[in-house]
């Protein structure tokens, strides 16, 4: 098997060559009730989370304490579509996500 520079034996970007929005994982995306947010392995500490719809407007802010490395977000309440999460520290944008929404 050939390996790639910087890919692991599956094909996969390891850590020393991710982007910093790789390194936020989401799951399951598509959803229904609940999204598992993965901050383990983020570059940067993030401390919120904004959830906009796919017009634009502002569905869910989440302020995220200091350590944290993983969460749960309920997003039951939001109907079918196509939403975007924001991740920040301190104001400053560090990755965006889609998150997708079925029921």
């Amino acid at each position: 098997m050939i390996k790639d520079e910087g890919n692991d034996e599956k094909g996969q970007q390891n850590d020393e060559t991710q982007a910093p929005h790789e390194r936020i994982v989401l799951y399951p995306n598509p959803a229904d009730d609940l999204i598992h947010v993965d901050l383990s392995n983020s570059q940067f500490p993030i401390n919120s989370i904004s959830i906009y719809n796919s017009i634009g407007s502002l569905c869910e802010y989440i302020e995220i304490p200091s350590g944290t490395v993983t969460l749960d977000i309920n997003i039951s309440q939001f109907t079918e579509g196509l939403y975007y999460g924001i991740f920040k520290q301190n104001n400053n944008l560090i990755d965006n996500k889609k998150i997708a929404i079925v029921k």
